[in-house]
């Protein structure tokens, strides 16, 4: 099961996934509190290896 870091504030949330013992599956990224992103963050494959086109940190 993977673990889904999420740190909200204004605006924008930064969101990372992790497997246990640390294994990181996503990156964390930024993902700002439009319509459009939410839909698109909701709507990926949760199968996939999906990479946000968004900047990563």
């Amino acid at each position: 099961m993977n673990a889904v870091g999420i740190d909200v504030s204004k605006g924008k949330s930064m969101i990372a996934v992790i497997r246990p013992f640390g294994d990181v599956v996503r990156s964390p990224f930024e993902i700002r509190h439009t319509g459009s992103e939410l839909s698109e963050l909701v709507h990926t494959d949760r199968g996939s290896q999906y990479t946000s086109p968004r900047r990563h940190y």
